[in-house]
């Protein structure tokens, strides 16, 4: 599919939060290939049970899925869910300013129990009713460390722009805490055999492609972890396939072409390593966050094209993000400068892209 907007890459949803979270980060030099880093295809069922959350409650997307399974959810926390959905929507690098509490951080922490889950709410309930995010800060520290790798977010001023809506915050918590063990007792055995099917197959087309190593030879950027993370979500059908909650962690639906799926798993790989080049373009301000987020998907898709797969019939078109001009400009500065590093073709594309007046809105 072709739609951008069937496929939206929420690699970097926590900026629209009203905070301040756009940091330069540091550069690297460029690395040794490392083959021994992967692409590791999961199958996890609290991912998939939000997901189910969401297509059920209709936040962005309709499905299938949600047609299929509407009865496993009471009636009432399905309209709950759907009178919220502006609070919970995420689209396009934008998000709800719920979303990060009860998408992103949770499907970043990936809990292994409906206690650990639960754990989770309590802490977020304690802190939106005080305004303190101590205890969260204390419990997942690590978990946020390493989602600032990818995004520079922090707990406590997030924790308190939400505060005011401590009773929504309870409420959807309620409705996470109520329908997880029915979830696992009537939808997850039904979803995870399929599941395990995907995961299987897809492990054997990509894993022999070391998408990772090709990335950084190509970008002479490091990507930070051994494996990458693609954990499998069939409730995510009708709304993004690609969801990142973290820079070694990403959740998609498997579309079941295997052309485009593939060329799109390397597309996300790309803007996972390439995340600090565009951290350092928007430290600087000098252009709109559209184009600098255009130029960033776009320098993702001319290195996908041309050095991972050239010669190869390229199945990607992202339309909104004005993605033609941006790989002519990419093309000419490589022409110009075959050594040209990424972080320094972003740049430079950008300037040419404005010289041109194109500097969006």
């Amino acid at each position: 599919m072709n739609s951008r907007s069937m496929f939206q890459s929420v690699t970097l949803a926590i900026c629209t939060l009203g905070l301040t979270l756009l940091l330069p980060l540091t550069s690297h030099a460029a690395p040794a290939p490392s083959p021994a880093k992967r692409i590791e295809f999961r199958v996890d069922p609290f991912p998939n049970y939000v997901f189910h959350l969401y297509a059920l409650g209709k936040i962005g997307y309709a499905s299938p899925y949600s047609e299929h399974y509407t009865d496993t959810l009471p009636e009432r926390d399905r309209s709950y869910l759907m009178e919220h959905k502006d609070l919970l929507a995420f689209a396009n690098g934008g998000t709800g300013p719920l979303s990060v509490a009860f998408l992103f951080f949770p499907l970043y922490l990936n809990f292994a129990s409906p206690e650990e889950m639960n754990a989770y709410l309590d802490r977020l309930n304690a802190a939106v009713d005080t305004g303190d995010a101590s205890a969260l800060a204390t419990a997942y520290g690590k978990e946020l460390d390493r989602v600032k790798l990818f995004l520079p977010f922090e707990i406590g001023p997030y924790v308190q722009s939400i505060a005011p809506r401590k009773d929504t915050v309870r409420e959807l918590g309620r409705i996470y805490r109520e329908n997880y063990l029915a979830y696992l007792e009537t939808v997850w055995p039904q979803e995870k055999p399929r599941l395990d099917e995907q995961a299987a197959m897809l492990k054997a087309h990509i894993a022999p492609l070391d998408l990772i190593r090709k990335w950084e030879e190509a970008t002479g950027l490091t990507f930070r972890f051994d494996t990458y993370e693609l954990a499998l979500c069939r409730a995510a059908e009708g709304g993004p396939n690609a969801i990142s909650a973290g820079y070694e962690r990403n959740h998609f639906f498997y579309t079941g072409d295997i052309g485009y799926f593939t060329q799109f798993v390397s597309h996300e790989t790309g803007t996972h390593i390439l995340i600090e080049a565009y951290h350092q373009a928007m430290g600087q301000q000098r252009y709109p966050f559209s184009t600098v987020y255009s130029a960033y998907e776009s320098l993702a898709m001319f290195y996908n094209k041309t050095r991972i797969f050239p010669g190869e019939k390229f199945l990607m078109n992202f339309e909104n993000y004005d993605s033609d001009t941006f790989l002519t400009i990419y093309a000419e500065l490589t022409r110009e400068n075959p050594g040209i590093k990424a972080g320094e073709l972003l740049q430079k594309g950008l300037e040419r892209y404005a010289g041109g007046g194109k500097t969006g809105k």
